[in-house]
């Protein structure tokens, strides 16, 4: 329980009579009041001498109207920011020490370099570098922002992991290569980063909805202080 905040709201509520207290009490609708507000209306009928009078039963919130509490949404945050930051590094590494070779295979054979394929060599570090922008941009903006952002650009990394046979097929057709998906796809490396395409969409999809919570129903710190 959040103490502080049971002090915020014993503030707000000194004002009001004692009677409607009782009532509040006595209703015991969590959907409407948290239990920092039911400890801040014990503590408020305990000063005015009032016993504590026997509560209905709980009025309790559906899960999708519960508010977010403060410590959840901050442990999101953090592991966003740093899912960025991480992702970001990894896709900046792989692309200047895993990558190096292709490219200079694809420098030698392939001209000039279509837009398809242009993606295809550069996309990893372009991503990388994104992630890493957004995931130090976190620190200054907007907290919940990061949750929005992450989410996005997992699931934008889910889908290249697993488009990149077809993406990869389309790119080496345009000069006149003709190679099957399938192919690709059971290559062992690219089986592995298909099934990680799908991982990250989950991920992403997380983080998202999360955020779309908090903007719905806020924390539970605002919606009891503004009770």
């Amino acid at each position: 329980m959040n103490g502080r905040l049971v002090e915020s709201i014993v503030a707000n509520m000194r004002s009001k009579d004692t009677q409607e207290l009782l009532n509040l009490y006595v209703e015991n609708d969590r959907e409407q009041y948290s239990e920092e507000a039911f400890e801040a209306i014990r503590r408020l009928l305990n000063e005015r001498g009032q016993a504590l009078p026997a509560q209905n039963e709980a009025v309790l919130p559906k899960d999708d109207d519960i508010a977010v509490p403060p410590a959840d949404i901050e442990r999101s945050v953090k592991i966003s920011r740093n899912t960025l930051l991480i992702w970001g590094c990894v896709n900046t590494a792989l692309w200047f020490f895993a990558g190096a070779e292709d490219r200079r295979i694809v420098a030698v054979h392939f001209e000039p370099i279509k837009p398809l394929l242009w993606f295809l060599m550069y996309g990893g570090l372009v991503i990388g570098l994104l992630m890493l922008a957004l995931g130090i941009l976190g620190f200054f903006i907007k907290k919940t922002r990061a949750l929005l952002f992450t989410g996005l650009i997992l699931i934008v990394l889910g889908i290249l992991n697993i488009g990149y046979p077809f993406l990869i097929s389309w790119a080496l057709g345009e000069y006149g290569h003709d190679i099957d998906p399938v192919a690709i796809i059971f290559d062992a490396g690219n089986r592995f980063w298909m099934f990680l395409g799908f991982l990250q969409m989950g991920w992403g999809a997380k983080n998202i909805e999360m955020y779309l919570k908090i903007r719905r129903h806020g924390t539970g710190e605002k919606v009891a202080s503004t009770r």
